[in-house]
Order: C-alpha cells, then structure tokens, then sequence
C-alpha cells in the first residue's frame, strides 16, 4: 500500500558577466568625476601660484589632463601587453620603466608643444626654467598614481576572470562526475530488477506479466531522466515509487510502503536515481531475507537549512560496510549527492525500534 503526502539552477557564469557589465557604467562615471576634479584643482593651484586667469589656467589644465588621460590608455593597453607575456619579474619591471618613460615624455612634449602654439616660442625660459623639477616631479606623481590604478582594476578583473573560470571547471567536473556515476548506476539496478521479474516467471507468472507492466512504465520514467543532470525531489520520488511497485508485485503483502514528503520540498533538487539504490539495499537486507512481513517508508523535511532524506526500513541495520563498499548502491548514492551538493552526507542507523534507517543531508544546491 502507498501513502503519499502531497529547482532553480543558477548559472554562475551569467552572473558574472551581468556583474561586469554593470561595474562598467559606474567605473565609467568615477573616472570621469576623478578627471575633472583633478583638472580644476590643478586649474586653481596654478591659477592661484602663477597668478594667471582662472579661465586660461583651466583651458591649459584640460589640455594637459586629457592628454594624460591618452597616456592611461597608453598604459592600460601597455600592461595587458606586458602581463600577457611569459616574462620574468625583472623584464617586467623594466618594461613598465620603459613604457612609463615614454608615455611621460610624449605627454609632456604634446603639452608642451600646445603651450607654444597659444603663447609663442619661449615656452622654457616662461614656464619650465624655474619650475621644471618640480613640475617632472609632479607628473610622474600623477602618472604613478594612473599607472598603478590601472594595474589594480587589471588584477581584480584577472582574479574575477580566474574566479569565474574556477566555478566553471567545478561545475563541469560535478556534471562529468554525475554522468560517470548515472552511467555506472543504470545497469545497476536495470539487472537487478530484471533479476526480479525472472524470480516470479516460474512460481507466478501472473505475477511475472503484472511486474513487466510495471517495468514498462518504469523503464519509461528512467528513460526520461537518463539526460537530466538533477530533478526535483517529487519526481525522483515518483521514480522511487515506481520501483517499489515493481517490488510489491514480486514480495506480495511482504512489502508495505509509505512516502511522506510535504509540498515545501517536493520541488528540492536532486540527482536523478539518488534513492533507488538505498530502497533496494532496504529490500535486499530487510525484507528479502525474511518470510515475515515488512516495511519500507521514505520521509523528507528540513534540519535548519539543511534537508535530510530518510529512508527506514524493517529489520536490522545492514552495517557500515554497505556504505563503504566502492560498488555498493549506497557508496553511488552518496557520491552522487555529494558531486551536485559538497559537503551532503549519506549515513546509517539504528532506529528507535531496531529498524534500520538510511538518512541523506545535505544544503540545497
């Protein structure tokens, strides 16, 4: 007899992506006001120690400041160059000191090529004779102080990029880890239940073509969750359900079975096949090697934020060993909860009663 009480996937690398586009917008902006901030204080300072029109100093401090801005760009395009290439530290830093050097140098001649223009030939003796040390001391300040942003925003836009393809591979590595596993386990319990069918062709052959209509519907819902990845925990159920019933056709009024899973985690994802193993441990160790009759009940609900799965069965615990076993059923159970969900736990008891009890933690994934 049944009783039954009646995902979301997140892509990770679309979130990424989403992510970095928006910080573009922003990044844009805090450039933008860092600039003009710089060039009208720049614009004051000069303004209030040459004493010369505010006006004409801001007019000079834009162009001197958009031309530093061409020596970022400069520098932006130069230290994706060099960090692209397999070069040792010291090459490195020598090409950094090389590039800074030349950037320097053609946004000071550029300026200094702007300041002839508007005020005629003398630029030198006017505006660098007195003030040039100070002046060269300034823009390397200044350029140090891009150079150096620009190698932060670089390193953390690798570091994402890095982290990004990180949670990549471990996503393909549990996907290829639960291929292999569905690989392995279908054969695994396909044989077994056959096994089942071949018992009753001798002894009951009502009962064998009865357990063949079941396997038909079956081996329809297995097929149909060959492909899948994870299910929602109410289809796997009804999966589960579907391989007792097969089971009951063979043990008769041996077997009794009972699910109860409330309507809060029906929709709970799981690896497709997660309980099948641990029901046919159950009826393997507790209800086959008996004439009595038995039980088999699944339950689900929630340990915080955890969600536990238990299935309990009548007879005696079947030992830790079934776990370990590298072939077992149980050992396939808990490597492939534990490949869509790390950290979930696959463990066996005693019940209250002596039953034995199966039970499947783990945090929704």
């Amino acid at each position: 007899m049944f009783t039954a009480a009646a995902g979301r996937v997140v892509d990770l690398t679309a979130d990424a992506d989403a992510a970095g586009a928006g910080r573009r917008p922003a990044l844009a902006v805090a450039w933008f006001v860092s600039w003009a901030v710089l060039v009208v204080l720049m614009a004051a300072a000069v303004s209030s120690v040459r004493r010369i029109p505010f006006a004409y100093a801001l007019t000079s401090s834009i162009v001197d400041y958009s031309l530093l801005a061409g020596a970022a760009v400069g520098a932006w395009h130069g230290n994706r160059l060099i960090q692209g290439r397999p070069w040792s530290r010291r090459q490195r830093s020598a090409a950094h000191l090389v590039l800074s050097v030349l950037l320097i140098g053609t946004w000071q001649l550029a300026f200094a090529l702007y300041l002839r223009a508007v005020t005629g030939p003398g630029v030198w003796n006017r505006v660098y004779r007195d003030v040039w040390p100070v002046e060269l001391a300034l823009n390397v300040f200044l350029y140090a102080g891009v150079a150096a942003v620009i190698v932060a925003l670089q390193a953390d836009h690798r570091a994402r990029v890095h982290e990004r393809r990180q949670q990549e591979l471990q996503l393909l590595a549990r996907d290829a880890e639960l291929r292999a596993l569905t690989a392995q386990l279908e054969p695994h319990f396909l044989l077994n239940t056959l096994n089942s069918v071949l018992a009753l062709i001798d002894g009951s052959p009502r009962g064998a073509r009865a357990m063949i209509e079941q396997l038909a519907d079956f081996l329809r819902a297995v097929f149909d969750l060959i492909e899948e990845r994870e299910v929602p925990l109410s289809r796997e159920i009804a999966l589960t359900t579907a391989y007792l019933r097969i089971e009951q056709a063979r043990f008769a009024d041996r077997l009794a079975v009972t699910v109860e899973v409330p309507d809060g985690l029906q929709s709970v994802r799981v690896p497709p096949f997660l309980l099948q193993p641990v029901v046919e441990n159950a009826i393997k160790h507790g209800i086959a090697p008996f004439s009595r009759s038995g039980w088999i009940a699944i339950s689900a609900g929630r340990d915080g934020d955890l969600v536990r799965i238990e299935v309990r069965n009548s007879g005696p615990p079947f030992g830790i060993g079934v776990l370990e076993s590298a072939n077992g059923g149980l050992a396939l159970t808990r490597r492939r909860i534990e490949a869509l969900c790390p950290g979930a736990k696959v463990s066996v008891r005693s019940g209250r009663s002596g039953e034995c009890v199966v039970a499947v933690t783990f945090q929704p994934c």
